[in-house]
């Protein structure tokens, strides 16, 4: 809050999938960096499905490096969405909770999201996890991530907008939408952000239903690396 109008100012593709274990992996033996791990989540998957596992453990700052080195390798330009640009992509033109519509029940969830689902709430509480809160009525057959395009995509072709894993965006962290752009622009003060934060949109693997929405939002420093966390790529046109 409060509700605003946001017009996107200028055309931009994003991609279809988050970018992927392996893609990460090319930018980090390029870059004499070392790679991420997968928390042992791709454990149970083949090696093509573990190369196809979104990235984990990287930072708003790993992301940001990440894009200006694709950048530079494929001579155009690419970054984080913007706040704006995220939200608009995961809607794909709806005005529900969720792209998939508003389903009290959350059966629909496992379709397109692979979120905390009743059989991953089991499987992780066999392994030591204290989840209290409340998952989705149905099962997804994933306990933790997922290779990329593994669910429904959006109206719009985009998959895994909510669920799987959380996604940085450009933006700075704000409490509420007051003086928010206009224009779909990111919003950043003037010498980095005043709340030492940055915005993470979708939710996760591991987030109940309340978190996989397209309005749902959290913020995170930007040196956070989490087993939850990854990000997807924007490019101008």
């Amino acid at each position: 809050m409060p509700l605003h109008r946001a017009t996107i100012s200028k055309p931009f593709l994003l991609s279809k999938y988050e970018v992927t274990m392996e893609e990460y992996a090319r930018f980090a033996y390029d870059t004499g960096r070392s790679a991420p791990g997968d928390s042992g989540f791709g454990a149970e998957l083949n090696k093509a499905q573990r190369r196809h596992l979104p990235v984990i453990n990287v930072s708003w700052e790993d992301a940001r490096d990440y894009a200006l080195w694709l950048s530079k390798k494929l001579e155009k330009r690419f970054r984080l969405p913007t706040e704006a640009e995220w939200e608009y992509a995961a809607r794909a033109g709806t005005r529900t909770r969720r792209y998939w519509g508003d389903d009290a029940e959350h059966k629909q969830a496992c379709r397109y999201a692979n979120g905390l689902a009743r059989q991953n709430k089991e499987y992780l509480k066999g392994r030591g996890y204290n989840i209290a809160w409340g998952a989705h009525d149905c099962e997804d057959l994933y306990a933790y991530t997922a290779p990329a395009g593994q669910f429904e995509a959006n109206g719009w072709g985009l998959y895994d907008m909510l669920g799987n894993v959380w996604e940085w965006v450009a933006d700075c962290y704000h409490e509420d939408y007051k003086d928010a752009p206009a224009d779909g622009t990111v919003w950043e003060e003037q010498h980095g952000c005043d709340s030492g934060r940055r915005v993470i949109r979708g939710g996760s693997w591991s987030d109940e239903p309340e978190s996989l929405r397209s309005a749902y939002r959290v913020g995170g420093s930007p040196v956070t690396r989490s087993d939850d966390l990854g990000f997807r790529l924007a490019q101008d046109l």
